[in-house]
């Protein structure tokens, strides 16, 4: 019988969407789960800091290989993809022993970039069923003991940063109170244990349920109202500020932190170029409802 990475190698060639892995994750996938039969790998859709691939184990279950990216210029060195590996596996790891909808663990490279847990059933749902379960849900994982994750702690991607305003912006007196609000009025509350990356796009639904979060590798200690914050602007940016449901409100000066961190970097050119998160929202779409959000924001401030 063909071995994994033969039976990879060839899939790869012959089947369409099956994924090559180099040998050094194939090698170590075989250490985690035996070489009784050949392993079958699927790309899924990743995310900027990591792809993702379904794969069948030996046993028949169902299980994702998530596979972090080593990039050029990361936003910080705690992106480091061996880092973020790192940070999903001890985040499950206190998830395990906690009631939010997590996937179990399996295994993680020491030292490296691959991370391998159970598979969670649902799917992603752009517009949400249930935003009651989203939000009872982060209470929960705002009450959940961090243990190790406490080596991390939240910051602003934008801090330290010159916030330049970008060319689209169209309100400069807009721009100009949301970036003061940042830089002197910061809020401040207490450390609890973060997603880091809350939004739509990692959430599953099987029906009405809120089945799984998944993309752990961001997670840490922080302000409980920047995951709440953070999945604010996404929903703005996806259905518009009137869209933002009752039951997701929150602290509009967390809504400007969460709106500085939207962007990909601080580059003038990567700023004024910014198309938005969201492949299916057109820059133009985007760019407005960003502006409209941290307006909306400010308003609430006074």
């Amino acid at each position: 019988m063909q071995d994994a990475l033969g039976e990879v190698r060839n899939q790869a060639v012959k089947g369409p969407g099956v994924t090559y892995l180099p040998p050094e994750i194939t090698d170590w996938l075989h250490e985690v789960l035996g070489e009784q039969a050949p392993l079958r790998v699927r790309g899924m859709h990743g995310s900027r800091l990591a792809s993702v691939h379904s794969l069948t184990s030996p046993a028949g279950d169902p299980l994702v290989l998530r596979w972090f990216k080593d990039w050029p210029a990361p936003f910080t060195e705690e992106e480091h993809p061996a880092t973020l590996a790192r940070r999903e596996a001890l985040a499950l790891a206190v998830l395990g022993r906690s009631p939010v909808p997590a996937p179990s663990l399996i295994a993680w490279q020491r030292g490296g970039p691959v991370l391998l847990s159970k598979r969670l059933p649902g799917r992603t749902r752009m517009e949400p069923p249930d935003h009651g379960a989203i939000r009872a849900v982060l209470d929960e994982l705002h009450a959940t003991p961090p243990g190790d994750l406490a080596e991390w702690s939240y910051r602003g991607y934008h801090e330290g940063e010159v916030l330049v305003r970008p060319a689209w912006w169209d309100d400069h007196s807009i721009w100009d109170r949301a970036r003061s609000a940042t830089e002197t009025a910061r809020p401040v509350e207490p450390p609890v244990f973060l997603h880091r990356d809350f939004h739509a796009g990692n959430l599953l639904w099987t029906g009405r349920q809120l089945s799984g979060i998944v993309d752990w590798g961001q997670a840490c200690v922080g302000p409980a109202e920047f995951d709440a914050a953070h999945w604010r602007v996404n929903h703005a940016i996806l259905h518009g500020c009137e869209a933002i449901p009752t039951e997701m409100a929150g602290d509009p000066a967390w809504d400007i932190e969460a709106a500085f961190g939207i962007f990909d970097g601080w580059d003038p050119a990567v700023v004024d170029g910014w198309r938005g998160p969201w492949d299916h929202v057109n820059a133009a779409s985007s760019r407005r409802r960003l502006e409209a959000f941290v307006a909306r924001a400010l308003a609430e401030l006074g």
